[in-house]
């Protein structure tokens, strides 16, 4: 069993998938961090420092303030390699971007459109079924996304799919190997890890 490295820091707001996927990679790669939920109106000095913009999430290494989603995973998977999240081939880590993109831009925001809602909201829910349901069969070709093994596409889908399920958003039938495959991840360690006890924070 490889050792947990140590030294690092995120500062996150509250119920950030984007936060979320940025543990998620920390715990695959056996990074251990500690975490500091921030409110973005009064931001913690130490994160100042180093992101006037308070740019979230924010990760802080021994060596490195690191913000914009997109470049912590990059870093975290170049800095340490094993196990790897993103394809060796250019082509496929062309395409493994593309992905991450479309869920990032398109998918996530219907699920922020519902956290913290007090009424129900029938038309994004049914976007979100609708979403779900014309992406099923992707879901049922391989273990993980597009990949036998899991990547950071995964690490970005999974706490989307943990919203669809706490939100208890209806999903017809057709959408069934959507929930098989957010049960695979569900099996990962640093997948239980992320979002064990989450439910309390919400």
């Amino acid at each position: 069993m490889s050792t947990r490295r140590t030294g690092f820091t995120l500062f996150t707001e509250k119920n950030s998938l984007d936060g979320d996927r940025v543990k998620v990679t920390l715990l695959e790669k056996n990074i251990t961090c500690e975490t500091v939920i921030v409110d973005p109106n009064n931001p913690p000095g130490d994160l100042l420092e180093v992101n006037p913009q308070v740019i979230l999430p924010t990760l802080i290494t021994r060596e490195i303030a690191i913000y914009h989603t997109d470049t912590i995973l990059e870093f975290l998977d170049e800095r340490f390699p094993h196990p790897p999240l993103l394809p060796n081939d250019p082509i496929l880590r062309a395409k493994f971007r593309l992905t991450l993109k479309t869920v990032v831009n398109d998918w996530y925001p219907l699920v922020e459109k519902l956290i913290g809602r007090k009424t129900a909201d029938n038309k994004t829910n049914k976007a979100i079924a609708d979403l779900l349901v014309a992406y099923a069969p992707l879901f049922s070709q391989t273990n993980y996304f597009q990949s036998d093994d899991f990547s950071l596409i995964d690490a970005t889908i999974v706490p989307f799919l943990w919203w669809v399920k706490y939100l208890d958003i209806p999903l017809p039938k057709k959408a069934q190997p959507v929930l098989d495959y957010y049960d695979r991840l569900q099996e990962k360690e640093s997948v239980k890890l992320a979002f064990d006890k989450k439910e309390k924070t919400v």
